[in-house]
């Protein structure tokens, strides 16, 4: 059954006497180790002795894992002397109108060692039936657990710039039939896996500036990154970026000539793409 908001529309589906009546002891299971005996301060004993009538939407919002802060803004301070430091539960005094009657029922709720709610509990029992009304009773049972992480399965193919590009250009017309047909390749395997994500870097060899390899690597990987979106690869799944000349796979030395420099630099001009997957 529902509750309206004011209380003065509210009924339990459960006797007026037998709240009154039923021991301020309940059994509970809390965080799986057996049975525990959760028992309640005399209601003679409260600091707000005459108690409050809770807003019900606030109760039903109550959960594991809520800090004091949030349980304060759903029912407010306790109502029991807890003391002060290191208090890991909290008392109420909650009142409620039946058939033109005031019924009280106690509240307990109780924290971990993170002061964070680690179970709520009523007495008389049926007061948690009538208030919480199914739904927000099963947020008192224990949190289901969290579904698994992820697997990312990552592959990195390293293309070399002189298949893709004319030397020294970066451009969607400069780039040379071979190196298309393989990108045109690699999207289409890309394109059957669900949710793949690609990373595109492009990279330069040490010759020249490093201002001009930065953008010239940059240049490159958007290159790719278009042609990559014009085979149907969504382009919120595609980043692309320069590395210029600062990850080199080889090193060669200067005393080879600017002829055999070159060609030993070969490999670290490159693009590399790596297609991220989750299972």
């Amino acid at each position: 059954m529902k509750f309206p908001k004011t209380f003065q529309a509210l009924s339990f589906p459960f006797a007026l006497a037998a709240l009154l009546s039923a021991p301020a002891t309940v059994h509970a299971r809390s965080g799986g180790d057996g049975p525990i005996d959760i028992r309640f301060p005399s209601p003679e004993t409260a600091v707000v002795k005459e108690g409050a009538f809770p807003n019900i939407d606030n109760l039903r919002n109550m959960a594991h894992g809520l800090s004091k802060k949030q349980v304060y803004a759903l029912v407010g301070t306790p109502h029991f002397d807890e003391g002060v430091f290191g208090v890991r539960e909290w008392d109420y005094l909650l009142k409620f109108r039946v058939d033109g009657q005031v019924v009280t029922c106690q509240y307990k709720v109780l924290y971990d060692r993170d002061y964070r709610v680690s179970s709520m509990h009523w007495a008389p029992d049926g007061c948690a039936d009538a208030v919480l009304d199914g739904p927000v009773r099963q947020a008192e049972a224990a949190p289901p657990a969290p579904a698994p992480a992820p697997v990312v399965t990552s592959r990195t193919t390293r293309l070399s710039s002189e298949a893709l590009f004319a030397f020294g250009k970066s451009g969607l017309a400069d780039m040379l039939p071979d190196g298309r047909s393989e990108l045109r390749h690699l999207a289409d395997g890309i394109k059957r896996e669900s949710g793949a994500t690609i990373r595109v870097v492009g990279h330069a060899d040490r010759i020249g500036d490093a201002a001009s390899n930065l953008q010239l690597s940059t240049q490159r990987a958007q290159t790719i990154r278009r042609v990559l979106i014009d085979e149907g690869i969504s382009a919120n799944a595609i980043t692309a970026r320069g590395a210029g000349d600062s990850s080199p796979v080889i090193e060669c030395p200067d005393s080879l000539g600017r002829k055999r420099l070159v060609a030993c630099l070969q490999p670290n001009r490159r693009v590399e793409l790596t297609v991220d997957s989750y299972n």
